[in-house]
């Protein structure tokens, strides 16, 4: 069957039902379901690891039978109501952090009992005034971690873990509408447990739920008689039921006799007939409210309705968490190789193209050493190289010119032609008169007058355009004119 699958898993002290869900739109199908079973040692003393263990051995080996792709759904239990407690609980606040916050406080000042040991999970029931009512439900985590340490290596790890009344009722809500239209009871009986669900009349108000231990040997139409009130009690809004819809799994519920004695229309239903399935997938579904209980578990996934999640409290689920942690590290792993893999078909693109740049630098370095004596090797940049070449070839050119020596170093010539060409620049403008120009190896010393101090200061920006560098000066005013005496020396 196409469509993606969920599974549902209903848990008790010795048997498990699991039921199979197809997703197709927006509907759900039925796609397999069965019951397995184990023996309790007498006065019931085994344990619940063992217990546990052995149903999800058998889980497991069922579901690789009837090839169902059990470790790749998502996965949630219903929690029998023989393994979790109930409380009516009243908080004072209205803010559900709040609530949670003081919630587990609220219970064991309630019921006077350590809940210490137990994982908890609440829904809100009633909005009031003065606080909110919850239901509360307590279960103890031994329970919860055997079951959970059972079925993690088989590859099952349950996103939820929610009371079995919860599921019925989501289940009740999603496939008997009327229910909820009519204003209905919905009473629920199995061999050994009793419920009883109230789906809300208006968004305002949340749905009754309550569950609780039967026997064999009661009336079940006396047990109903008797239950309907205390269910009523709970109804807030005081709207007037009108109905009550019963499925009894030993068939023994008489609906014209609980008209009579109730005042309600009662109606058998059967939970099995209210979502389709596929041809023969309900064969082996011996209990049908573990089947109703189980299917509301795993239609959670879609519906996204109201939650009570015991692993929330004691061991939130990370299986998305480590899928995401995985796929993530597969991904990087295999980004890594395809890098690795280019690069090294890159590298051997660029060997092969600095093959011929390798010869070319090899012939290139011996005639660079060459016109450089005093280098050792070449250049790692040519760039580098084309600069050293081309100072060395300026310096060739001013000694032929002989405006250096073979050294590099400026001729007295050179000085007086630079001391010569800044005059030119500014002789007129600044009414120049050269009184003695010295010119030794070592400095220049020039002494003489212009016509201001602007014009000295414009004679000196001339001697610096020319290369000329003054390292002293003397500068003084007499007879008119603005005296001056220069030490510099060639940049």
């Amino acid at each position: 069957m196409d469509g993606k699958k969920y599974l549902g898993i209903y848990i008790s002290r010795c048997s498990a039902t699991v039921v199979s869900l197809a997703q197709i739109g927006k509907e759900y199908k039925v796609f397999d379901c069965f019951t397995v079973s184990v023996q309790d040692k007498q006065g019931g003393t085994t344990d619940t690891a063992e217990l546990a263990a052995q149903l999800a051995n058998l889980v497991a080996s069922q579901c690789a039978q009837r090839a169902l792709p059990y470790q790749d759904c998502e996965t949630g239990i219903a929690l029998d109501c023989s393994l979790f407690m109930q409380h009516k609980i009243h908080s004072e606040f209205n803010d559900p952090k709040q609530i949670a916050q003081t919630i587990r406080f609220d219970t064991e000042e309630t019921t006077a009992t350590d809940i210490s040991n137990d994982a908890l999970a609440f829904e809100i029931h009633t909005k009031t005034q003065s606080g909110t009512d919850l239901n509360v439900f307590t279960a103890h985590r031994k329970i919860l971690n055997d079951i959970l340490f059972a079925f993690q290596p088989h590859n099952i790890d349950p996103i939820t873990i929610e009371p079995d009344v919860n599921c019925l009722s989501r289940f009740i809500t999603r496939y008997l509408p009327s229910a909820q239209n009519q204003r209905s009871i919905c009473a629920i009986l199995s061999d050994k447990n009793g419920y009883f669900l109230i789906p809300p009349s208006d968004s305002e108000h949340s749905s009754v739920k309550r569950a609780f231990l039967i026997s064999h040997a009661q009336n079940r139409n006396d047990l109903l008689t008797a239950q309907i009130a205390l269910t009523t009690a709970l109804i807030e809004d005081n709207k007037q039921t009108f109905s009550l819809k019963a499925f009894d799994a030993a068939n023994t519920l008489n609906p014209q006799l609980l008209t009579e004695k109730l005042g309600y229309q009662t109606e058998n239903i059967d939970l099995t007939e209210l979502i389709s399935a596929e041809s023969n997938a309900l064969s082996d579904c011996s209990d049908k409210v573990a089947f109703a209980a189980a299917a509301g578990a795993a239609i959670y996934f879609t519906d996204k309705t109201y939650l009570v999640n015991f692993r929330a409290d004691f061991k939130p689920f990370e299986g998305k968490k480590q899928k995401i942690q995985k796929t993530l590290k597969t991904i990087g792993l295999s980004a890594a190789i395809c890098m690795l893999a280019l690069g090294i078909y890159f590298q051997r693109q660029l060997i092969e193209t600095n093959k011929p740049r390798k010869q070319i630098r090899s012939v290139f370095e011996k005639d660079y050493l060459a016109v450089l004596p005093g280098t050792k090797k070449l250049p790692v940049k040519f760039s580098e190289a084309i600069r050293k070449l081309k100072k060395e070839r300026d310096r060739l050119q001013k000694y032929e010119k002989g405006r250096t020596n073979a050294e590099g170093e400026n001729t007295i010539p050179a000085k007086l032609t630079m001391v010569l060409e800044a005059f030119n620049k500014c002789a007129k403008r600044t009414n120049l008169q050269a009184d003695s120009i010295n010119i030794t190896g070592k400095y220049i010393r020039i002494t003489g007058s212009t016509s201001n101090y602007q014009s000295t200061m414009e004679l000196r920006k001339a001697l610096n355009e020319s290369n000329l560098n003054i390292l002293q000066d003397d500068l003084f005013s007499k007879g008119g004119r603005h005296n001056f005496s220069l030490t510099i020396d060639v940049k």
